[in-house]
């Protein structure tokens, strides 16, 4: 709705949807990534651009290798109409396909132009590493962002592995996993606690007396910390309980992968400066 010549703002979150404003500047990303610079002679005498578009339509459209567009016209218009024909759940497949054949910057790029894209229009949706993922706070995508970077940093792969994974039932748009996302964020707690112990069946309050023997951690802190080895612990069957329950969702999901992140960041931190060695 146009009011004296502004933009009245909406403010609700795009989830279920996609408005022309959201998909527009998605394809605004892909084009001026991979069409903007390209010519019809460079389509046809680069061997990299081409076989990156051969990869869309045989690997990803799953079409016949011998009815390719050898026109860069043509490709061009079959892929920009296929685009918009989409559903908003196939555009975020499409985007994670195109991440998963990228490399380094030409990644990096791709994401953070298309997150700009869904911060502008409040897209319920956001790049989280390489996956589209439902998680709609700054705060919370920093505290996880954070984990994958520090995991990679100081050689954790126990917790990155499991941080992805959680990450990755979290964001299946299709059939989300919200009790194996919430498993494997437990798993990635689990992980650092048996590096910081260096015992392969450390628990939570195991490696908090550890760090808190060489540098005291805030009583309401513990506390807290304590909750959550509550939560995860396997101690009376509490974790198989919870795994089982129905009532599971997203918001049970989301909290548990962003608390775990936290967390983690957290020992990370404590352990660097209680010189514990984590590798």
């Amino acid at each position: 709705m146009v009011r004296n010549g502004f933009k009245e703002e909406s403010f609700d979150l795009q989830i279920t949807s996609m408005d022309d404003a959201l998909r527009n500047g998605l394809w605004n990303v892909i084009y001026q990534m991979f069409f903007h610079q390209t010519k019809v002679d460079y389509f046809l005498s680069s061997s990299t651009v081409y076989e990156f578009f051969e990869l869309i339509w045989v690997d990803y459209f799953e079409n016949a290798i011998d009815t390719i567009q050898e026109s860069y016209d043509k490709f061009y218009s079959l892929i920009r109409e296929t685009f918009f024909q989409m559903t908003y759940l196939q555009v975020y497949d499409f985007l994670e396909y195109i991440t998963s054949v990228l490399t380094g910057v030409s990644r990096k790029k791709f994401t953070e132009n298309s997150n700009k894209i869904f911060d502008r229009n409040l897209s319920g949706w956001k790049f989280v590493g390489a996956q589209i993922t439902r998680i709609t706070s700054e705060e919370e995508i920093s505290e996880i962002n954070e984990v994958i970077s520090q995991s990679e940093s100081v050689g954790l792969a126990g917790v990155k592995s499991h941080i992805n994974k959680a990450i990755k039932h979290l964001s299946n748009r299709s059939h989300p996993d919200y009790a194996n996302s919430i498993k494997e964020s437990i798993s990635a707690v689990e992980s650092i606690c048996m590096l910081i112990t260096g015992d392969d069946n450390a628990s939570l309050g195991q490696a908090l007396k550890i760090i808190d023997d060489k540098i005291k951690i805030h009583p309401a802190l513990k506390s807290g910390f304590d909750k959550l080895y509550g939560y995860t612990s396997n101690e009376g069957g509490i974790r198989h309980a919870i795994l089982e329950e129905d009532e599971l969702d997203f918001e049970d999901a989301k909290y548990m992968l962003v608390s775990c992140s936290s967390f983690i960041n957290y020992l990370i931190e404590k352990s660097n400066k209680s010189k514990i060695n984590l590798n």
